[in-house]
């Protein structure tokens, strides 16, 4: 899958990326930005959580941002497509040759992490691939910039975060959580930072555990540890770990096994700690008692930790207070992170028996990023009523 990626990168970056520097956009890997007197123009290339396969976002804002709203305190090369609610679109495959995974929704060029690996096609397809979601959005995208309609400037949001409005964008998932009979089952929190250092080697990770060890302690069952690394030789397999009970050696193992002490470079993608065990959860279903992951996107130049505990565990003497300490931990660990708690369910959404998004199948930065557009499921910490 890795190879996949980096032809596809690589096809975004001699195809993709000149062709927006030559229209006037700013900005890096995902997300780019175009500033004009009358808006601000917002792209993103998104890849699929599970891998394999990408779209383009596009928004508009005013020329300076927002004036109003939960995002006006965002600088202009801070805004991204996420934090608009209404003036935005998503640029889709032209046919379904092009890949229709998702709906017809995302581009396919490669194996999702859960299909078989498949040896990486010749450099042509990539590009093939890259040149024709340029010209989609070139056919669709520019013009939709150019609509006459004022661009979202945040005031359509004015207001408390907490109150329901009329013509609130978010009216229907504000009033369906005033709504709600009782809260969400899971109090989430989410750190997203750069990818320096890197947490996932012994020398940083080391000291986040004595202070993760008190939260572990303290939970009613042990928690286990599952790793997701490969060497970087084009064949997309999983490198074993075995059984990794929670305790110094166990976080010894999955962080200096094959990343340091390996026979050669090592891809880490992410590492999931569970309480119960991920079979047992699996054979139950619902929502864990616990669940932490450390994943990365070195294309996206982030690194994430997500923490999550079920509300009626959190209730449980101390809980609280150390998945709070767990959290500044990992927050002081990441120079100029970003932080985001809120009250969700182990789901995004459910629609009947499916469950979209859940914890253990997005990255980090898509489940900072759901927290941070639902202001008001927020909470201060793990320790909030």
């Amino acid at each position: 899958m890795t190879e996949h990626r980096d032809r596809m990168m690589a096809a975004f970056k001699s195809r993709f990326v000149p062709v927006l520097r030559e229209r006037g956009f700013t900005g890096s890997f995902l997300h780019f930005r175009r500033r004009l007197a009358e808006r601000l123009d917002l792209l993103n290339v998104q890849f699929y959580s599970a891998g394999g396969s990408f779209t383009i976002n596009i928004a508009r804002t005013g020329p300076d941002g927002f004036v109003a709203g939960p995002w006006a305190h965002l600088a202009v090369d801070e805004i991204e497509v996420g934090h608009a609610f209404r003036d935005r679109r998503r640029i889709m495959p032209r046919d379904a040759g092009r890949g229709q995974r998702a709906g017809g929704q995302f581009w396919e060029f490669g194996p999702r992490s859960t299909d078989d690996p498949r040896p990486a096609e010749p450099q042509s397809f990539y590009d093939a691939i890259a040149e024709d979601a340029l010209a989609r959005f070139l056919e669709e995208g520019e013009p939709w910039f150019e609509r006459p309609e004022a661009p979202e400037r945040g005031d359509e949001q004015a207001g408390p975060p907490g109150d329901w409005q009329p013509g609130d964008p978010w009216r229907f998932s504000r009033l369906l959580w005033h709504l709600r009979l009782r809260r969400p089952r899971m109090r989430i929190g989410v750190v997203i930072g750069g990818l320096e250092p890197e947490l996932w080697r012994w020398e940083n990770w080391r000291k986040i555990v004595p202070v993760m060890d008190a939260l572990v302690s303290r939970l009613p069952r042990p928690v286990s540890i599952l790793s997701g690394q490969m060497y970087e030789d084009g064949t997309g397999k999983q490198l074993p770990f075995g059984r990794m009970p929670w305790g110094e050696a166990g976080n010894r193992k999955w962080t200096t096994k094959y990343i340091e002490e390996g026979e050669g470079p090592v891809t880490f993608s992410q590492t999931e700690f569970w309480s119960p065990s991920r079979s047992e959860w699996a054979e139950k279903g619902g929502a864990p008692d616990f669940y932490a992951r450390l994943d990365r996107d070195p294309y996206g130049e982030v690194q994430g930790f997500i923490l999550a505990l079920r509300r009626d565990v959190l209730r449980m003497e101390g809980v609280a207070e150390a998945a709070d300490r767990t959290l500044a931990a990992v927050a002081e660990a990441l120079p100029g992170s970003r932080t985001v708690i809120n009250d969700r369910g182990w789901a995004e959404h459910n629609i009947g028996p499916v469950e979209i998004d859940p914890l253990d199948h997005t990255a980090s930065e898509l489940a900072h990023r759901f927290g941070e557009k639902r202001p008001w499921s927020g909470v201060e910490g793990f320790s909030a009523r």
